[in-house]
């Protein structure tokens, strides 16, 4: 490695370059640069082969996006409330949604295959749930309510009617 320094450029040596259509890699790998930087401190000599880096451009220094007031703590500490809050239901979606659309495999792919009418969810005709007769028996009990309450305003307006005194012109 040494003898190859005798003959290179040395920023030239660490860079890949382009020959042709293709690219070559740099003369001096990592290994070596690190080893020669090494070599340079420990006698004294300055490294000037790799521009210093900003550290302004670092992500880890840059401003974060957006208005100042959305990075406050107490902002940040809403967000995480909110976040943790909503976790639960979120992960729940998430497992139910894994679940539906995970490939059937071993007795309920035989059921599918076999009898798929056992595994759809559609209602038979004439089937009622329980539910639903508890539903229809409200309804229908709400609706004997509101025609006895129609029937009882009749009555009682036509029997305001007819006790209506008639006037008289003279």
């Amino acid at each position: 490695m040494w003898t190859r320094l005798l003959y290179l450029n040395l920023p030239q040596a660490m860079k890949p370059q382009r020959i042709g259509h293709g690219w070559r890699r740099a003369e001096l790998g990592g290994r070596y640069r690190a080893l020669l930087r090494k070599t340079f401190r420990l006698n004294g000599v300055p490294w000037i082969y790799e521009p210093v880096r900003n550290p302004e451009m670092n992500p880890y220094n840059r401003k974060p996006k957006g208005k100042k007031f959305l990075h406050s703590r107490p902002t940040r500490l809403a967000k995480i409330k909110k976040a943790l809050a909503d976790s639960a239901m979120t992960e729940q979606k998430l497992r139910q949604e894994k679940m539906n659309n995970r490939k059937l495999s071993g007795l309920d792919l035989l059921i599918k295959q076999v009898a798929p009418d056992l595994l759809t969810s559609h209602k038979k005709e004439g089937f009622v749930t329980a539910e639903e007769q508890r539903k229809r028996k409200e309804e229908a009990e709400l609706k004997d309510l509101l025609d006895i309450t129609e029937k009882t305003n009749k009555y009682a307006e036509l029997k305001k009617k007819k006790s209506k005194p008639l006037k008289m012109s003279n």
